[in-house]
């Protein structure tokens, strides 16, 4: 008999969307205890085996996208929770797209220089992404206050 046999997993299909539980993901975020639980919600893209399920990640997730049924729950749309907005389209700028930067929510050092983690207006936080100082320019008040508050160059 296997071990996990006691526990009673939901059944989920192709096409249903999932929360993600994000105990064993790296995030890139100060206090663990202050974030959300989970990530998502995302669907189904494949049944690998009756307990572990790929899921569509977000393409600047670089983790393996298959996981067990454990660290999976259904997502249900209610009125106070998992309503999803249209995501707001982005501004064009001469002839360039361009998103507005809610916040920078942490900084990491690649090749001498400081990339920062980016969270979009509008946009979950599976969205961030992390984005050299360039691609900043439209928000330079809150680059300026996020260098001052952590003491950065």
């Amino acid at each position: 008999m296997k071990k996990t046999s006691h526990l009673r997993l939901p059944t989920f299909e192709i096409g249903q969307k999932v929360w993600l539980n994000n105990k064993n993901l790296p995030l890139y975020r100060k206090y663990r205890k202050l974030m959300p639980k989970r990530e998502g919600p995302f669907e189904i893209i494949d049944k690998k085996s009756p307990v572990v399920f790929k899921l569509k990640l977000p393409p600047q997730w670089k983790i393996h996208d298959t996981f067990h049924a454990s660290l999976l729950v259904p997502h249900t749309e209610n009125f106070l929770y998992g309503q999803h907005h249209e995501r707001p389209p982005p501004d064009l700028d001469e002839g360039e797209e361009t998103y507005e930067v809610e916040a920078i929510v942490n900084h990491k050092l690649i090749r001498n220089r400081f990339h920062y983690f980016v969270k979009w207006e509008g946009y979950p936080t599976s969205e961030n992404t992390w984005e050299p100082p360039e691609n900043l320019e439209k928000a330079t008040d809150i680059l300026r206050r996020y260098k001052r508050l952590h003491r950065l160059p």
